[in-house]
């Protein structure tokens, strides 16, 4: 489409006759006859041309009304002999031929007096000499209007009884006489200031690029009109191409630093030093921290990597932009065989970083999703065909008379954790809602968030490199970072090993609790969360005569009775280590975890690369409290969440994109998701693990330190470290569980 910019000078003139067409085709219209007073056909012209540089005075002669006006920029011919060539018409009587001259002299002369008064506010509010040069040449262009209708007048009475064509005439000379006056009084001075001659100058003049108009708002700066819309970048007009010699690119026009600007109190946008920022934290009692104490130190190391992420920019309808999507909105339509006279017109254009959005009119029998499509691959290959814009594609949404066309431009984008705080800031510092989440954000900009206490389950799908892993890891901090120890604890199983996206998080953050990478031991540790654990904590809620953790942490009751979230990675390669029996064995323990534990506080975090029977039955995965599909086909999206592409159109092309559907968010409906992430890069989220583990580390007291180094020990006693960690020997515990050094260098 980039081939277009070329042409947008024209594109525009046909948009502007499209939105406003003549009220008569021309020679058949009640002009006929008097359509030399009209600019548009160059009857009598208004431009510099007219009273400036090469003029030849008011004509020789009128001829029968036909003769040239040349002093008025244009030719008038025709006078009253003009005849519509179009059909053939009965001739009027002489009066009525005159009356009907006579209201369209009145017709013009009164848009005359609107120019002359236009004039005059423009010449008082400019105040300088080169105003009042324009001032002088709109009075007498008026004057010469009033002149000649005083002429036609005067010619009227030698047929009628019409006697004051003669005051009129004298009338328009007296105006003619005083815009001369006007104008030859203020033109020298008007020079001077550079508005009346193009002069090439070292020193800048105020008018260097002004050229006369009759158009009395040409001044107006448009600019001024698009204050709303700061933080896109540069004031200048710009939009989302590039010149017209460099290829069609809708990034062009998008100040990444803007971003920051428009952001007020930003989080961090400049790299942090961890280990700095851990010295730095503020110390406070054991126990006594706040929901605003932990966002204020974590919002110092939070990077903030794109503040205004889906923040939709109106793109102004005298940009080139705007005028090549008006084409392009009316090409596809006729592509798709929409009728010449039921094609939508382009009202609004906006853009961010995930969709260009038009808003069109919406005629009745449009084709809107066809047109959308075609708009899509319109904008996704160039001239010749070839694909310029990868994972491209629109969805639809209709608004009473209006029609929405988002096109998804299939370009990756990072959403940071802290970039949604600005937005949901109040949610997250609620001190009523228990463990804040932030999932990402929609293609509008909504921020898609719920409290994770409600929540029970997750399963979060999607293939190597979708942006899976990095949502997973958003979700599981931002519950630790809300949450102590005591509260919130994770187990958790990937045969990656030391690879896995978890491994770091197990070295940093003191509510995780075990990590183990072997199969055999993974299933053995699930056998003892659902029975021993399980009964452990039933015998508690049985002594405190409550059902549910919920109600026991309403009570509260001081007993060591966290929330365990059970988060299991790569499931295929889990399931290849198991036999057939095993395999069994493993759903079935799945059953349990989702169906019988939540009441329990122990919950269920599942990541695999897509849902199957194989890892959880249909029946049993319905019951999941959140289901998300990562960048996946439309297939796969159906099957996991039962829904059809009418209930979700989108297509997730992009890393992070998601099909997100839980009873906290949109009313249980699916909805489309950008996951956050926490940071740019895994080093960089490293960092942050460090820096919530130290802060844990300093609230939490030294003696709970020693609880969780003897809970460790527990769960490691009988069981080898194969695969965790750099330990590969294998060992009993009979021979490690007094040497306190070995499991501090563990730990």
């Amino acid at each position: 489409m980039g081939n277009l910019a070329s042409d947008v000078d024209l594109l525009r003139k046909e948009r502007e006759a499209r939105m406003n067409p003549p009220e008569f085709e021309i020679g058949q219209g009640e002009d006929d006859g008097w359509n030399f007073f009209d600019d548009d056909n160059g009857g009598m012209s208004m431009d510099e041309s007219a009273f400036g540089g090469s003029s030849q005075g008011f004509g020789d002669s009128f001829g029968g009304m036909g003769g040239d006006l040349g002093s008025l920029g244009g030719s008038v011919q025709g006078g009253f002999s003009n005849t519509n060539s179009h059909s053939p018409q009965s001739l009027t009587a002489t009066e009525d031929k005159i009356i009907d001259g006579a209201v369209m002299v009145g017709k013009h002369a009164f848009n005359g007096s609107k120019e002359l008064f236009n004039g005059i506010h423009d010449g008082i509010k400019g105040n300088n000499a080169f105003y009042w040069t324009v001032y002088g040449k709109k009075v007498m262009v008026v004057g010469v209007v009033i002149s000649i209708s005083g002429v036609i007048l005067s010619l009227m009475g030698l047929v009628s009884n019409i006697s004051r064509g003669l005051d009129v005439l004298i009338g328009g000379l007296m105006s003619l006489a005083v815009g001369v006056l006007i104008f030859s009084l203020n033109c020298d001075k008007a020079r001077e200031l550079g508005g009346m001659e193009k002069k090439e100058s070292t020193e800048p003049v105020i008018y260097e690029e002004e050229e006369f108009s009759d158009d009395i708002f040409s001044d107006i700066d448009d600019d001024l009109y698009e204050e709303e819309y700061s933080g896109w970048g540069s004031d200048d007009e710009e939009d989302i191409f590039n010149d017209e010699e460099e290829e069609f690119d809708p990034w062009s026009s998008i100040d990444e630093d803007a971003y920051v600007e428009s952001v007020d109190e930003v989080i961090s946008s400049e790299p942090v030093d961890i280990d700095e920022a851990i010295e730095s934290i503020r110390e406070i009692p054991a126990h006594t921290q706040t929901r605003q104490y932990l966002f204020e130190e974590y919002s110092r190391v939070l990077p903030v990597i794109n503040p205004a992420f889906a923040k939709l920019k109106s793109i102004s309808e005298n940009s080139d932009s705007f005028i090549i999507f008006d084409k392009v909105l009316i090409d596809a339509s006729i592509q798709v065989g929409t009728n010449q006279d039921k094609l939508p017109q382009l009202l609004e254009l906006r853009e961010n970083q995930f969709i260009i959005q038009l808003k069109a009119t919406r005629p009745s029998g449009l084709k809107e999703e066809a047109i959308a499509n075609e708009i899509a691959n319109i904008y996704s290959r160039d001239e010749y065909g070839a694909v310029i814009h990868e994972g491209v594609y629109a969805t639809t949404s209709s608004v009473g008379s209006s029609y929405i066309i988002n096109i998804f431009k299939g370009e990756d984008s990072i959403i940071s954790l802290a970039d949604t705080y600005k937005e949901v800031s109040d949610f997250v510092l609620d001190p009523n809602i228990k463990k804040p989440v932030v999932m990402g954000v929609n293609e509008l900009g909504k921020v898609w968030y719920f409290d994770a206490e409600k929540v029970f389950s997750y399963i979060i799908s999607g293939k190597p490199r979708s942006g899976k892993s990095w949502s997973v890891v958003s979700l599981v901090l931002q519950l630790c970072m809300y949450s102590s120890p005591r509260e919130v604890q994770f187990e958790v199983f990937d045969v990656k090993g030391t690879s896995s996206d978890f491994y770091s998080m197990d070295e940093h953050l003191p509510h995780f609790k075990k990590f183990e990478s072997v199969g055999k031991r993974i299933l053995q540790r699930l056998r003892h969360i659902t029975t021993v654990e399980a009964d452990r904590r039933k015998k508690i809620l049985n002594e405190h005569d409550v059902i549910a953790i919920a109600d026991l942490k309403n009570k509260g009751v001081d007993v060591e009775m966290p929330y365990l979230y059970v988060l299991i990675d790569e499931i295929v390669g889990l399931i290849g280590t198991f036999t057939k029996d095993e395999h069994a064995e493993f759903k079935d323990l799945m059953n349990v975890l989702i169906t019988q534990m939540p009441n329990l506080g122990i919950r269920l975090i599942l990541v695999p690369h897509r849902v199957t029977n194989d890892i959880v039955p249909k029946t049993t995965y319905t019951n999941v409290g959140c289901i998300a599909c990562v960048r996946t086909d439309s297939k796969e999206i159906a099957s996991t969440l039962d829904i059809t592409k009418k209930d979700f159109p989108y297509d997730l092309t992009n890393s992070g994109d998601m099909a997100l559907k839980t009873g906290e968010v949109n009313k249980g409906k699916t909805v489309f998701c950008h996951g956050v992430a926490v940071t740019s890069s895994n080093e960089s989220n490293v960092g942050i693990y460090k820096f919530v583990g130290s802060l844990w580390g300093k609230l939490e007291p030294e003696e709970e330190k020693e609880q969780v180094l003897n809970l460790k020990k527990e769960s490691y006693k009988g069981h080898d470290l194969v695969g965790v960690g750099s330990f590969d020997t294998e060992f009993g515990s009979e021979d490690y569980d007094d040497d306190e050094s070995f499991w501090n260098n563990y730990l």
